[in-house]
């Protein structure tokens, strides 16, 4: 049996508690262990996407292995590959779909959904993202490849259908996690002004 945990943490913006809630409750229909809390605002979007790592890292002290899900995202199956994730395995994520090749800021990761077993390498690696967030602003994401890139054998990939994007406003069938899109105001604040330099 799987001793995996489901983790994620919200906070008072946007609809962050009530798609936590739908979360807690959809772990609950599909028998898989949770914890899922609330933490301060830190002022914006940008800030609280930082503390996903410190985050990750408090959990895995706690729990052997975790499997992070963004509380705005939507499980619609047991994530099963996560769930029989080795102990000896890297860290499990989906490839980026749309921002390898991005021109400015390319990301190899998705950070939506990560498979967390607690080992010397996970650890080591939780622990460069978390510094590598102390020193720069920038995102999870931005982050987490940064660090992932100068080690590229500790994350491995999960099928594409772990971060479902929607096509046509429908996400595939086979769907098991779907990516949900925050519209915070600060959030599309910040996208905003971040195309109007580019513009």
């Amino acid at each position: 049996m799987s001793n995996a945990v489901i983790v994620s943490f919200f906070t008072p913006e946007w609809e962050y508690a009530s798609r936590a809630r739908a979360l807690i409750n959809r772990c609950n229909e599909l028998g898989l262990a949770h914890d899922i809390q609330s933490r301060e605002s830190r002022g914006n979007w940008n800030r609280n996407t930082a503390m996903k790592a410190q985050f990750i890292g408090q959990m895995l002290e706690k729990h052997e292995h975790i499997i992070w899900l963004d509380c705005d995202g939507e499980l619609r199956h047991v994530p099963a590959i996560c769930l029989a994730h080795a102990h000896d395995e890297p860290v499990l994520a989906v490839p980026h779909q749309t921002m390898v090749q991005h021109a400015t800021t390319p990301r190899d990761w998705h950070v939506c959904i990560l498979s967390v077993r607690r080992t010397p390498a996970s650890l080591a690696l939780v622990d460069e993202w978390i510094r590598y967030l102390q020193h720069y602003d920038v995102t999870d994401e931005m982050a987490f490849h940064a660090v992932a890139s100068a080690a590229p054998r500790q994350v491995h990939p999960l099928p594409t259908r772990y971060c479902a994007l929607p096509h046509k406003g429908k996400y595939p069938a086979d769907a098991v996690w779907c990516q949900g899109i925050s519209t915070a105001p600060d959030k599309m604040a910040m996208k905003a002004r971040q195309a109007g330099k580019k513009a």
